[in-house]
């Protein structure tokens, strides 16, 4: 009867589902039975996405606000420092068109200051159209480097866009991270597919006079040349960029594009330092 009516027997005792997850130290929230810890972070994921919203809707308030009222709106977005507003703020700037307010939002994500912001800053100083925006994000960076960005930047050193190695290897020589050098070597001369137009269209089919063995002339038909249509090919191109950071973080060395030598030089470099840590 009593497992008829829901109950489920536990050792000894007829408990209800109810009594059972209690008994395990679960709660019911919202129709769901989780853990206590669950609860506190799905309330703290409510509230931080209640907060982003409202920041969201200052935010485009503010930014509003730069063209009726310029000195009171800019100086209430240098004062945020709330680090719930990195999101609503990387949002604004996607949908902003004015490179001076995106300058001006770039540098309040510099002032907040989180690993947060500091993500957000590094992806705009290697993807941002703007280069002074990106020169921006990377000065706004240099006080929050961490590990974790120079990772970053060094992951983009493999990029299949060329300009984006060069971009990463200015923000590694920034970040003045000595760890990064490896990596710059392997990356001095990278191949990358390159477009290449042609200078004339082909011609198709062609028409000319001919000669038969019987002496009589006729017109005849065969396909045109090819001409020098477009192409894409695979090419090795050297990374300034990059030469110039390595030559920074080795304090002065210059071996050009031989990675050969770097290596060898690197490699050295490591032996010393372990012959010194021994002594």
């Amino acid at each position: 009867a009593r497992a008829l009516l829901g109950y489920q027997k536990v050792g000894d005792q007829w408990k209800t589902r109810d009594e059972i997850m209690k008994s395990m130290g679960y709660v019911l929230h919202k129709g769901r039975w989780m853990l206590p810890q669950e609860v506190q972070l799905e309330q703290e994921r409510e509230q931080q996405t209640t907060a982003q919203r409202e920041w969201s809707l200052r935010i485009h308030r503010l930014l509003n606000g730069l063209e009726s009222d310029p000195v009171t709106a800019e100086r209430e977005i240098k004062a945020i420092r709330d680090p719930v507003a990195v999101k609503p703020i990387v949002m604004a700037m996607k949908n902003e068109r004015r490179d001076a307010v995106r300058l001006l939002l770039t540098g309040v994500l510099g002032q907040i200051g989180t690993p947060e912001a500091a993500r957000a800053l590094a992806i705009l100083a290697i993807e941002d159209p703007v280069e002074e925006i990106r020169l921006h994000a990377l000065e706004a960076l240099y006080p929050l480097k961490s590990g974790e960005i120079v990772n970053f930047f060094v992951g983009r050193l493999r990029d299949k866009d060329n300009a984006v190695v060069n971009r990463a290897a200015n923000a590694l020589k920034r970040m003045g991270d000595p760890s990064a050098i490896p990596a710059l070597i392997d990356a001095l001369v990278t191949r990358h597919k390159i477009f290449i137009p042609g200078t004339r269209p082909p011609t198709g089919m062609g028409a000319g006079f001919s000669s038969s063995s019987t002496g009589k002339s006729g017109m005849s038909f065969g396909a045109g040349s090819g001409g020098d249509s477009s192409k894409v090919v695979e090419r090795p191109i050297s990374n300034p960029a990059v030469l110039d950071a390595l030559v920074e973080l080795s304090g002065g060395q210059n071996f050009g594009y031989d990675i050969r030598l770097w290596k060898q030089w690197y490699a050295r470099q490591k032996q010393d330092e372990a012959v010194r840590v021994m002594q």
